[in-house]
């Protein structure tokens, strides 16, 4: 398995690993929001617009050609209300595993090589959204060092 920085020349393999990691979170997460029926175009503007930017990174896992899974950054500015010391933020963003490369370490290695682009900017902290109901997910970020700091709360109107 290989690991590489994403280009733009990848950005199909972008969009298609982000449309199977929101459509595997529709299915499984009762609380999370259903997709509009051109989810899919909106996904590729938004990483046209995204992935390319001087404050984001991606990085792409593969076997032999397959791309297996990605993960993607950004280094974030918060609000200047905040120490200089709080700011910036390094973000988690869109991160995916095939199925059946899953629980072989690949995440690990492709969170690995996003925490080395966080520690080379010399951000200080990394946050990541992980849904209530994702046991694995809230687990994966737990034995990586994320630890939980705020919640969320969502009501139906």
């Amino acid at each position: 398995m290989k690991i590489r920085k994403t280009t733009k020349k990848d950005l199909d393999i972008i969009v298609n690993f982000s449309c199977k990691l929101l459509l595997e979170h529709e299915k499984n997460f009762s609380d999370f929001p259903k997709l509009s029926k051109n989810f899919k175009k909106e996904i590729r503007k938004f990483m046209e617009k995204n992935v390319s930017r001087k404050n984001t990174v991606g990085f792409i896992a593969f076997e032999d050609t397959k791309a297996i899974g990605f993960i993607l950054g950004e280094e974030k500015k918060d609000y200047p209300v905040f120490a200089k010391s709080e700011r910036p933020t390094g973000h988690v963003g869109n991160f995916y595993v095939e199925p059946k490369f899953r629980n072989k370490g690949i995440g690990k290695k492709l969170f690995a090589e996003l925490k080395k682009w966080f520690k080379k900017r010399k951000l200080k902290k990394a946050e990541v959204g992980v849904n209530t109901s994702n046991k694995k997910g809230r687990k994966f970020y737990n034995e990586q060092g994320f630890v939980p700091y705020d919640e969320r709360w969502r009501m139906q109107l």
